[in-house]
């Protein structure tokens, strides 16, 4: 069965899933600009005379995941478990020649 409190986490889960799909896509439409920034974000070097090299882009990439669980198994057994991990994590350099 569960509890008030299971109840009102998943509550407060869904709110804040639908407040930032709300708030994300009215922001985006406001700032369609903001994607022409992030799409340069990391160009330190444009110079498209260059001989050798015109362009040259750092990017990095990270993943984390942060869980909780807790509940009743079939047996009866209560579980809690609670996990955080780096899942993934990249940097590189990108350039036109």
């Amino acid at each position: 069965m569960f509890t008030l409190q299971d109840i009102l986490t998943s509550l407060r889960c869904i709110l804040g899933i639908l407040f930032f799909i709300i708030a994300h896509f009215s922001h985006a439409q406001l700032e369609e600009r903001n994607c022409e920034k992030l799409k340069n974000l990391g160009k330190f070097y444009e110079n498209l005379e260059g001989d050798i090299l015109q362009s040259a882009k750092l990017f990095l990439s990270y993943q984390h995941q942060v869980g909780a669980i807790n509940g009743t198994d079939n047996s009866g057994k209560d579980f809690n478990d609670e996990f955080e991990e780096v899942r993934r994590f990249w940097m590189g350099l990108s350039g036109r020649f």
